[in-house]
């Protein structure tokens, strides 16, 4: 888990450093727009000469659109290295802080006044690219590299006076001020650095969710490892009343087929068998609710479908899985192998759905007089020798007046007095 984690969040980090250098140019670009169409044609008291000003600007930002024009360049997979997130928040302080101490020379201050500059607002911009890689160090290293560097100019002694500024300003760009304004950015930085922090951790908890439910998935139907994932025990255990339609499928003559068989051989047929079914029951909308050996026992238990869509869909589905299991069996002959075919009963009536079982060990089923109606109808197909047996009631319920199903003797159900009005289908 750790190694599969880090490993994505290196592809993260390695994605983030691109996008990261991407907002750089794109960010000198933005300031480069507004600067050709309100700065550079703003109008200027004569007094003033502030060409200076406006070549410091220019060089700034052409400056950190070729840093990240460098920082894109190190994103490529081959050249990407963890270390180059350090290696980049260094540089864009030390931007920050050497743009903040040519202006501050330029304009003959000293570095209490850097609150007015304009280079000053790149501080939260940098800090919140540092927000997109996912790692609280490199956030809190980020914070700790800007705020060492603006407290480094800020010491910077002015070669003018003070007289730049008016007088009533003057407190408030003295210490006090100047340390709130510190205070508030490194405030800021642990904002940033706790939404990283909260990022990752969802990041790892949807990653672990994922390796469950795809663990969950290769053990059981999508469909319930879903329901047991987002459900707790006791409402499991409760379950509820609800009409369902369960089918059993039999392959038929697998025990004598099987001796023949080398071991191998047998897990590949059975392989082959189940994707089979699995592929029929998807399509049809149901679930196998569990496989024992060449069996298999389908639900069609859809909470919103009515009765009556179930019942099509399960006997749709049983003639899909004969169909398909006459092409697989062609396919065998053709290969000089032995043919197949399966057997299928199907019931609908009310069933408990749930999870059942002990504190150790809970399983999520069906149980009901229905399941056992149907593994009943699935044996009476094998004696008489047919595809599929489904209960009267299963095809009054989908409305299904074929004549293809033929009707039997009522199927007596051990255990149950009254025997069940069925009919046969068979291709044979």
């Amino acid at each position: 888990m750790d190694q599969d984690f880090d490993a994505l969040i290196l592809e993260a980090e390695r994605r983030a450093e691109r996008l990261i250098a991407l907002l750089r140019i794109g960010t000198a670009v933005a300031l480069f727009a507004v600067y050709r169409f309100v700065v550079a044609d703003a109008k200027v008291p004569d007094h003033l000469d502030l060409t200076s000003q406006l070549v410091l600007a220019r060089l700034t930002m052409l400056s950190y659109a070729l840093l990240g024009l460098v920082a894109l360049a190190l994103t490529v997979r081959s050249r990407h290295r963890r270390w180059h997130a350090y290696a980049f928040v260094t540089a864009d302080a030390l931007f920050v802080a050497v743009s903040l101490f040519l202006a501050l020379d330029n304009y003959a201050v000293d570095g209490r006044y850097i609150a007015v500059l304009p280079s000053l607002w790149l501080v939260p911009l940098v800090l919140s690219f540092n927000a997109l890689r996912l790692s609280w160090r490199v956030e809190a290293y980020a914070g700790l590299a800007m705020m060492v560097g603006l407290v480094l100019v800020a010491l910077v002694p002015g070669r003018g006076r003070d007289g730049v500024i008016p007088a009533s300003l003057y407190t408030n760009f003295g210490e006090p001020p100047n340390i709130m304004r510190l205070a508030m950015l490194a405030l800021a930085v642990l904002v940033l650095t706790a939404a990283v922090v909260r990022t990752r951790s969802l990041l790892r908890m949807a990653l672990d969710q994922s390796r469950r439910r795809a663990l969950l998935t290769s053990y059981m139907p999508r469909q319930i490892a879903r329901l047991i994932e987002e459900t707790d025990n006791a409402e499991l255990r409760a379950g509820r009343v609800v009409t369902v339609v369960v089918m059993f499928v039999d392959l038929r003559d697998f025990t004598a087929r099987a001796e023949t068989m080398p071991p191998e051989r047998v897990s590949a047929f059975l392989t082959d068998y189940r994707r089979l079914l699995r592929e029929a029951v998807d399509e049809a909308g149901g679930l196998i609710d569990k496989f024992v050996g060449d069996g298999a026992m389908v639900v069609f238990a859809q909470r919103k479908a009515e009765p009556a869509s179930l019942a099509r869909s399960a006997i749709d589905c049983s003639r899909e899985i004969v169909r398909r299991v006459a092409v697989w069996s062609d396919s065998l002959v053709a290969a000089g192998r032995r043919p197949v075919r399966v057997g299928i009963g199907v019931h609908i009536g009310e069933s408990f759905v749930g999870a059942v079982g002990d504190e150790e060990r809970l399983e999520f089923t069906v149980v009901g007089d229905v399941v056992n109606t149907a593994s009943r109808l699935e044996e009476t197909a094998k004696h008489a020798g047919v595809d599929i047996v489904a209960s009267r009631a299963v095809l009054d319920a989908a409305g299904i007046k074929d004549r293809a199903f033929v009707p039997l003797p009522d199927v007596a159900v051990r255990g149950r007095q009254a025997s069940v009005p069925a009919c046969a289908y068979s291709t044979r």
